[in-house]
């Protein structure tokens, strides 16, 4: 006896609305666990953060105390401080690795959350800062860590544009959610700068930008001004720099590039006073390797050949291997090989202006 069409019907809905729940379930549960582990990576960086900051002040209590030899009790604290930046050291060493793990988990759970559910925009949302974080780290160990050049600089360039691009799919999805969407506009803007599309980046910018409640939308009129300054629009670029900081006065990645912007125009005192203010600011604001090298640079088209080696030697200090470590060892050699190291050193207006790169913080 065959069964009613509409019986039929009910069990064919039925078997449809009880799958569903069941992928979306286990969509979540997936979403979770890889929220859990990214949570996870993001406090061991900032255990990190914390151990470099102490550690770098450390650091300094140890140059001082050096400059003023003859106490007993200054060699003890200079040995034991000593011994505490080595077992820093080695915690960060485990942070390290530990992130690494944590992230990798991260990007397997997330990925089945979106396979189970492709429709998971928080899963895709945190899988596009995964992608965005792995570019990264792979464009600082080419310009940062390391100086790499011809094919291996190539190689490295072009798997990051391949996470990027991925990072960008997955920012698109999250962006129907309109929880996320301002925050993903404002992650697809920085992706578009990378790959040379200003346009596209700043209309991406201004979504975020437009939504009043957004909190970080100082972020978002960096990323303008950045945009325009790729694009050489240097005038246009400032006004946004500007807002940025009106909302935000501590956001040191604005003001620094505000300070490029300047030494752009070639107005090096306004540039050297933003530049200043930036790595005045201290951590993390005074490891931005970039701020320390254009104040450097500004100092010496205005004749300030002795700050100008201060900078060079601070920029150093950061990073000796990276290539703005080299540009500032270059520009420390020709100063200070100089026999008159005042305003008429030929360095003043003879340095190479570097060519505008897309700084990523």
């Amino acid at each position: 006896m065959k069964a009613p069409l509409s019986l039929l019907l009910l069990v064919l809905l039925g078997a449809c609305t009880t799958d569903e729940p069941r992928q979306m379930r286990y969509a979540n549960k997936q979403y979770y666990l890889g929220h859990d582990y990214f949570d996870k990576h993001v406090r061991a960086l900032q255990k990190i953060g914390s151990l470099r900051q102490e550690n770098d002040k450390l650091n300094r209590e140890i140059t001082t105390l050096a400059l003023k030899p003859g106490k007993t009790s200054s060699v003890v604290f200079i040995r034991s401080t000593k011994l505490k930046i080595e077992k820093n050291q080695e915690i960060i060493k485990n942070e390290v690795e530990l992130s690494r793990r944590f992230l990798d988990a991260a990007l397997l759970e997330l990925k089945k959350a979106v396979i189970a559910y492709p429709g998971h925009t928080r899963a895709h949302f945190e899988l596009g800062l995964i992608y965005l974080k792995k570019a990264s780290a792979l464009l600082d160990i080419a310009k940062r860590a390391q100086c790499l050049k011809g094919g291996d600089l190539k190689e490295k360039e072009e798997d990051a544009k391949g996470l990027l691009a991925l990072a960008r799919k997955h920012f698109i999805a999250a962006a129907r959610d309109k929880q996320l969407t301002s925050k993903a506009h404002n992650n697809i803007s920085a992706i578009e700068i990378h790959f040379g599309n200003g346009d596209a980046a700043i209309e991406q910018a201004r979504k975020s930008v437009s939504d009043l409640v957004y909190q970080d939308s100082y972020v978002a009129n960096t990323n303008i001004g950045w945009a325009h300054f790729t694009q050489k629009r240097f005038s246009k670029a400032i006004p946004y720099f500007r807002q940025a900081l009106l909302i935000q006065s501590k956001y040191c990645l604005a003001r620094y590039r505000l300070g490029r912007t300047y030494f752009a125009l070639g107005k090096h005192p306004q540039a050297e006073q933003e530049l200043i203010r930036t790595v005045r600011q201290g951590p993390p604001c005074s490891s931005i390797q970039e701020a320390w090298l254009y104040l450097a640079l500004s100092q010496i088209r205005l004749g300030k050949a002795k700050e100008a080696i201060f900078a060079l030697s601070r920029c150093r200090l950061i990073s000796s291997t990276s290539c703005v470590g080299e540009q500032c060892a270059h520009h420390l050699k020709v100063l200070t090989s100089a026999p008159d190291t005042g305003a008429d050193h030929p360095t003043t207006d003879g340095a190479p202006h570097p060519k505008p790169s897309n700084d990523r913080r």
